[in-house]
């Protein structure tokens, strides 16, 4: 049969829009590589990466990112599929879902449209209920889509597959269980590299890089995070020899030389990681790669480290994500000791690793106090040396647990898939209304991501054991409130040490 599938573009807010980044649908390849064992002709459009430079007004607030519907729909015209697969990794791209659909339906009637992708796991009833969507495909679907595909091509519409989610007869939402995980990711082949436009991709991102996966799941269940509901809470792991071999893949046939491990779960499992950074060391491939995901403090040993700096690492990422102990255990319900990642940041920058950390603003039932905290901690964090963070606002996705307690919140919960970034205010309480923390997370974003003032952080650091006091008045002048309340002192807030909680 011939197969079309689709990454539709991004529909952002500006503010969204300026921390954009292209992502490359590497679910899709993986989906083409197994259709065409299957003898199906498999074409795939990357309408974010193929219209990466374009940016359509939809209105004075809103710009799309990519291709528009109008240009997808000339693609579709001239590839005439049979299928049409539209994948939805982001909620930001749920708006083209319908819109894309509803052209291909124009197009051809006849043609069988289907989704998938985190979004559509996330919110299958939602996604179901599009008129112009015949099924949706839920979790890893290579072996559901293939086997769906089977049948289709004998006339038959199988609807007794596991993982799929559809409308029946009486126009009802009928969701099947997923299917069982599989254990064997080594069966699964390379992606379709061929059929991505990654010369556009590396125009986009500015070098010659390209994402890696050596795992799927994941045992966390983080209130901001689905990776657990759609790839199940167990980690899987390529083989370490696969990875390496489609890094050397890579490497020949594209001149990638910069990797970014995409996992969150690189170095959960010890072994494993020493055999691949072992591996890496071994081919003596000349990389640099970057781990753009949470490092586990927690398996981040001396002589772990030592591997991964010799086998080309050149970033870590780790992600704090709060300061506040309630904030972690109670909200977004993840397990980290923060004073085990403080000193697995400093050994990383011992060794030479430079460090990006992420924390999280504005969770549902959070203080200001809290938010406070955490920014504290990140100026720890950027005290020792790590040069680059990220603050993002929480954001209520189908099927996070910030979504469901947002949904219980006794104050304001507002989502829209057209402003689903995590630079927009979602969520207002008593405590902390979006405006306010909207502004604390440009304030921090600005502040502490500016060279002047880290250099000159790392100078002082160096050469005196307290904190500067200028440098404390000129980050916390611009990020606390005006008229601090009464219920959190000001001394508080600007307090260089972590405040200590109760659990």
């Amino acid at each position: 049969m011939r197969v079309l599938l689709i990454q539709p573009s991004s529909i952002v807010t500006r503010r969204g829009a300026d921390n954009a980044i292209p992502y490359l649908p590497l679910g899709l390849g993986s989906i083409a590589s197994v259709l065409r064992k299957a003898d199906h002709e498999v074409q795939i459009l990357d309408a974010l990466t193929e219209g990466w430079g374009k940016r359509g007004k939809i209105d004075d607030d809103l710009i799309e990112i990519g291709l528009s519907e109008e240009e997808v729909a000339v693609e579709v015209r001239a590839f005439s599929p049979q299928v049409v697969g539209i994948s939805v990794p982001f909620t930001s791209q749920a708006p083209r879902l319908r819109s894309i659909a509803r052209w291909v339906k124009a197009i051809h009637p006849e043609i069988f449209v289907v989704c998938g992708g985190n979004h559509a796991t996330s919110a299958p009833h939602d996604v179901a209920e599009i008129p112009d969507i015949d099924m949706v495909f839920l979790g890893e679907a290579e072996r559901s889509f293939a086997k769906f595909l089977s049948k289709l091509e004998k006339g038959e519409i199988d609807v007794n597959i596991k993982g799929i989610a559809y409308r029946d007869v009486h126009g009802g939402v009928v969701v099947k269980p997923k299917m069982k995980f599989r254990d064997d990711c080594d069966s699964l082949p390379l992606p379709a590299y061929d059929l991505m436009p990654l010369k556009k991709y590396f125009k986009a991102i500015g070098k010659r890089s390209m994402p890696v996966f050596v795992s799927r799941g994941c045992e966390k269940t983080c209130s901001y995070c689905t990776t657990s509901k759609i790839f199940g809470k167990k980690t899987r792991f390529i083989p370490y020899d696969a990875v390496v071999d489609n890094i050397k893949h890579l490497l020949q046939y594209y001149g990638t030389r910069e990797f970014t491990f995409e996992d969150d779960r690189l170095l959960s499992n010890s072994d494993y990681a020493h055999n691949l950074f072992d591996k890496l060391i071994e081919e003596n491939l000349n990389i640099q790669w970057v781990a753009r995901n949470d490092v586990d403090p927690s398996h981040l040993d001396d002589q772990l480290l030592l591997k991964m700096k010799r086998s080309g690492g050149k970033r870590l990422h780790f992600a704090p994500q709060s300061g506040s102990r309630r904030v972690l255990k109670k909200i977004l319900k993840k397990p980290v000791d923060l004073f085990m990642l403080e000193k697995a940041i400093e050994r990383s920058l011992a060794v030479g690793f430079k460090v990006t950390c992420h924390f999280i603003l504005g969770s549902p039932g959070e203080t200001i106090e809290e938010v406070y905290n955490s920014l504290n901690f990140a100026w720890k964090l950027r005290s020792l040396g790590a040069d680059e963070f990220h603050f993002s606002l929480a954001t209520p996705y189908p099927g996070t647990g910030i979504r469901e307690q947002a949904e219980t919140l006794d104050g304001i919960y507002q989502f829209n898939e057209f402003r689903a970034t995590p630079y927009e205010g979602s969520i207002s309480t008593d405590e902390i209304n979006a405006a306010e923390i909207v502004r604390i997370r440009d304030n921090a974003d600005r502040e502490f991501n500016s060279r002047g003032l880290v250099m000159g952080l790392r100078q002082r650091v160096n050469t005196a054991p307290k904190p500067n006091k200028r440098l404390e008045e000129r980050f916390f002048h611009s990020v606390a409130p005006q008229q601090p309340s009464k219920e959190v002192p000001l001394d508080k807030r600007i307090a260089l040490t972590l405040v200590e909680e109760s659990a």
